[in-house]
């Protein structure tokens, strides 16, 4: 594996310029005004450095977030069923037809 030391620097400065608040993917919009480099170099390089943002997403709010999605996708299937197949009454939803 290849280890750009200078590159490494900026992550580190960036890092603690923005008290360890910048993740990976915050550190790769800033460098990529000046150089190109991936987000995935750049968590490698975090990982090295030992350096973890304070900000995580939680994973349980990730996992309610799609439950929820795929609930109203349900609910909106079940409804275009109930239209197609004639069983509610376009004027009960208020549906201009």
């Amino acid at each position: 594996m290849d280890f750009d030391l200078s590159s490494a620097k900026k992550i580190h400065i960036i890092f603690n310029y923005h008290n360890g608040l910048y993740g990976s993917p915050q550190i790769k919009f800033i460098l990529n005004r000046t150089m190109q480099i991936s987000w995935s170099k750049i968590a490698r390089y975090m990982r090295i450095l030992v350096l973890k943002s304070k900000i995580r997403v939680k994973k349980d709010l990730k996992n309610k977030m799609r439950l929820k999605n795929v609930i109203v996708v349900i609910l909106i299937l079940l409804i275009a069923n109930e239209i197609f197949t004639k069983k509610i009454n376009c004027e009960q939803l208020m549906l201009p037809i």
